[in-house]
């Protein structure tokens, strides 16, 4: 599934932000400071607003240079982004995207789709998961993103995911 997510960047108008998993170590930092783990959300939508595709990835920091890269290896460029004003996104989409920002507030309705997605991966790892380990958290991503993106194949979602499997080049280290 991770290979298969890989091959695809957004593209149009795309929704970003950013989420936290995990447990925090007792009495540290909260909010952005947090050692939880740090999440990046993308969701590319049609011109209508509903959702496309959607891309996630486990960051080791919120700094501008990473949201920079994460950007460029998961949004075409000269696509539309809209996230909230937070000042680490600000710099790094200036340059190649049409950026949209402003603060956000829930009774805006804004980003409705990035956060009903965050939640949605949520609920989805602690229902079948009952939990998260460190180690494989972006391959939980990439499930979960493998079946959003895939949810109009219903029956065929199945094949899709053996001819990802027959498809796949293992890397193995010898």
């Amino acid at each position: 599934m991770s290979n298969r997510e890989n091959k695809y960047i957004l593209e149009g108008i795309v929704e970003l932000d950013d989420t936290y998993i995990g447990s925090s170590d007792h009495g540290k930092k909260r909010g952005r400071g947090t050692s939880k783990m740090k999440i990046m959300v993308a969701v590319s939508k049609t011109a209508n607003g509903a959702p496309k595709f959607v891309k996630m990835k486990v960051l080791p920091n919120l700094k501008g240079v990473t949201i920079g890269k994460f950007a460029k290896h998961n949004i075409a460029q000269d696509s539309i982004i809209e996230s909230d004003n937070y000042s680490s996104y600000q710099k790094p989409l200036a340059d190649k995207y049409f950026h949209k920002y402003e603060t956000f507030a829930a009774d805006k309705k804004m980003l409705v789709w990035v956060h009903t997605l965050i939640s949605n991966m949520k609920a989805f790892i602690g229902g079948t998961y009952h939990g998260i380990e460190r180690t494989y958290m972006q391959l939980y991503l990439d499930e979960f993103g493998f079946r959003f993106n895939r949810r109009n194949f219903n029956e065929n979602l199945f094949e899709r995911l053996a001819l990802a499997a027959v498809n796949c080049h293992w890397i193995r280290d010898e």
